[in-house]
């Protein structure tokens, strides 16, 4: 790597740092320059403002959910159900290992003005993800586990209807107003949205996850969301 790229790399992990540690609100250029002892110059010559910092961060970690979930799906065996599963479960939003990123995230692109932030990480995902669910599903149908007469369109619409789900849920997080009754309200749109996505493929009852709704619960509590007794 040239030493222009490191310093590039150098700057967005320090920016990333910096970010979940104090809050991209509360974090400003001069602190990202400070912490790296680099002149403005420096700075400008690699990004154009903080929000493009942020930007190229969350892209950074779109790709690296999907990668986490292709592998996850890799990992899972020949089933193709696991592998489905794993692919949403690991892949997703909440497939991430980080509170303070998700918390990150969540702010920055569903909590703000940043509406750009998600649909560029939905269009990464889809891009991504739709040739590996299409050769997942091709693999259902050839061991009767699905039934899908359009299986391209079946892939494409069931990532669709997965980032609409993971929005619904992020929005009620972002705006601070999630606990035991929000909480229900998950559950009962996780439970509708697996009941749909068996009936798009015809898929035994039960048998698709796709969302981790445990991971969910620990997400609530640890942003201080999730009332009651036992948070």
């Amino acid at each position: 790597m040239k030493k222009g790229d490191l310093r590039r790399k150098a700057v967005l992990e320090t920016a990333q740092q910096l970010f979940l540690d104090r809050g991209y609100e509360n974090t400003s250029v001069q602190d990202i320059l400070d912490q790296m002892g680099m002149s403005k110059g420096g700075f400008y010559h690699y990004f154009e403002s903080k929000q493009q910092l942020l930007e190229e961060i969350c892209q950074q970690r779109a790709e690296s959910a999907c990668a986490r979930g292709i592998q996850a799906a890799e990992a899972a065996g020949a089933d193709p159900v696991a592998r489905l599963n794993a692919l949403f479960r690991e892949g997703g939003f909440f497939g991430e290992e980080s509170i303070k990123s998700m918390s990150l995230m969540l702010r920055a692109a569903y909590g703000g003005q940043m509406d750009q932030l998600r649909q560029r990480t939905r269009r990464i995902t889809l891009e991504v993800f739709e040739p590996v669910l299409r050769q997942i599903l091709l693999d259902g149908m050839e061991g009767e586990l699905f039934y899908i007469a359009h299986p391209d369109s079946a892939a494409r619409l069931l990532i669709m209807l997965a980032m609409d789900v993971t929005d619904e849920v992020a929005f009620m997080l972002a705006q601070g107003q999630s606990g035991q009754q929000d909480l229900g309200r998950m559950m009962e749109l996780l439970g509708a949205y697996r009941e749909a996505a068996e009936l798009m493929l015809n898929a035994p009852h039960g048998s698709l996850e796709l969302l981790d709704m445990v991971r969910i619960a620990q997400v609530l509590k640890a942003l201080g969301l999730l009332t009651g007794p036992g948070a």
